[in-house]
C-alpha cells in the first residue's frame, strides 16, 4: 500500500 500516494492527493486538494 502507497500511503504517500494518498496524502499527496490530499496535499494537492488543500493547496494552502
Amino acid at each position: 500500500k502507497e500511503v504517500n500516494v494518498e496524502i499527496k492527493k490530499l496535499t494537492a486538494r488543500q493547496h494552502y
